[in-house]
């Protein structure tokens, strides 16, 4: 069988998956916990490394990893790339510009509006063979490189092994199997009350004018008269064994519902919060740019460029409370399963 490969945005590949426009992602993708919702990832097949592409001309500013940790540094990166994760932790002083294709983001510094651009090693390595005037210098820190994996439709197994788990980490539910198994042993012994008792003697006689002798002695007790006091017994551990499994079956019912409305929840947020990164943010920005440039043409006056960065400000303020309800749903979702789930970062 012969694989067919499809082009497709950035942005836009996961909601290309579920839309059946292809069947698996292969493109340098890592897995993270609000892709984990949608997608299922393969096994990693390639450890990733960032780098650094810029112009030639401008070596001299860059000659060491830590000159692009300075704030009148503007880096141009993919959308949701894993070289956030990068840029976060190793240059936290850089200005990032994000951009919807990689090809875009180094054309900024073609273009001279960003310094540099961080991506993956190996693209930007072939993409600078191919262009003239741009140099490479890779991220060698420890700790530096992104697991990538191939990420494949989510089905709703996905909610069940969800279930499963929280089926078998859940307090309450081992905490109710206990109180059944001790009902479980009170009901075997109201039972024996059922069973006629045997006792059995014997002991030794010592005469002081005759022989000394044996004795035995053997009795039994039918449980007859008093049978209605070991009905009773067995009535009320029935009743009681009867009462903790519907008790346990409430239980489980009840975390079912409470894994698939967590887990919902999680996805809308996700859906939600990415709508903000793919979405309204970068046409937020985009009217920005087009105002400031109708400004600076004396098309629009100051105050409608200063409603512009509100406006951009204000589609931040919302994505970060989107990120925040993300975060809470998560949380929400691990507390349904009784337990952490995978937690990983990355593109």
């Amino acid at each position: 069988m012969k694989p067919e490969f499809v082009d497709n945005s950035w942005d836009g590949i996961i909601p290309a998956l579920q839309a059946d426009k292809f069947d698996v992602i292969i493109a340098a993708m890592s897995n993270t916990k609000k892709r984990s919702l949608v997608v299922n990832f393969t096994h990693p097949y390639y450890m990733a490394s960032s780098a650094f592409i810029y112009r030639t001309a401008d070596a001299g500013r860059f000659g060491t990893l830590d000159k692009f940790n300075n704030a009148s540094i503007k880096a141009s990166i993919l959308i949701q790339d894993a070289s956030h994760i990068t840029a976060q932790r190793f240059f936290p002083k850089a200005q990032v510009v994000d951009f919807n294709s990689a090809e875009e983001a180094i054309l900024a510094v073609q273009t001279r509006k960003v310094d540099c651009s961080i991506a993956e090693f190996s693209f930007l390595s072939q993409y600078a063979k191919e262009h003239q005037g741009l140099s490479v210098k890779a991220v060698d820190y420890p700790g530096s490189t992104s697991p990538l994996a191939g990420a494949l439709l989510k089905s709703e197994q996905d909610v069940a092994s969800l279930t499963e788990a929280a089926l078998r980490q859940r307090p309450e539910l081992a905490a109710q199997q206990a109180s059944i198994a001790r009902f479980e042993a009170n009901r075997r012994s109201a039972r024996l009350g059922y069973l006629p008792d045997f006792e059995f003697t014997a002991e030794r006689f010592y005469n002081a004018d005759r022989r000394d002798g044996l004795g035995a002695m053997v009795s039994m007790s039918i449980p007859l008269v008093y049978k209605y006091k070991y009905d009773a017994a067995a009535g009320e551990a029935n009743a009681r064994m009867t009462t903790a499994q519907a008790e346990l079956r409430r239980l489980q019912d009840r975390i079912r519902r409470d894994v698939q409305q967590a887990f919902l929840r999680a996805r809308i947020a996700l859906a939600q919060r990415d709508l903000f990164v793919s979405t309204h943010i970068p046409q937020a920005e985009q009217a920005l740019r087009a105002s400031q440039v109708s400004y600076e043409t004396g098309k629009v006056d100051f105050l409608s460029l200063v409603d512009s960065v509100r406006a951009v400000e204000a589609i931040h303020v919302e994505h970060y409370q989107a990120e925040a309800d993300f975060e809470k749903a998560y949380a929400d979702l691990e507390h349904a399963v009784g337990g952490d789930l995978p937690r990983s970062a990355g593109r």
